[in-house]
């Protein structure tokens, strides 16, 4: 039997992590990397180059779109739970 909760959980872990090594990118200035970690599609970027695209402030609220995202899954998890 599929456990929603489990595989919930799994998701939300994953991106959590994602997230940390987003802000680490933050720090060391890879903004294309950080915007995306958020998106995963490269190929849905208009021509050129994708590590070009992107730059700081992008990356930042790439970053608190993320963090927002996370804590309401985090919520919602936590209330079909209990």
């Amino acid at each position: 039997m599929w456990d929603s909760r489990a595989e919930a959980d799994r998701w939300l872990k994953q991106a959590e992590n994602d997230l940390e090594f987003a802000r680490l990118g933050l720090r060391e200035g890879f903004f294309a990397q950080v915007c995306f970690l958020p998106t995963r599609y490269p190929n849905g970027l208009p021509g050129g180059f994708p590590f070009m695209a992107f730059n700081e402030e992008q990356a930042r609220n790439a970053i608190a779109a993320a963090e927002r995202f996370l804590r309401l899954a985090a919520e919602r998890i936590g209330a079909v739970g209990g």
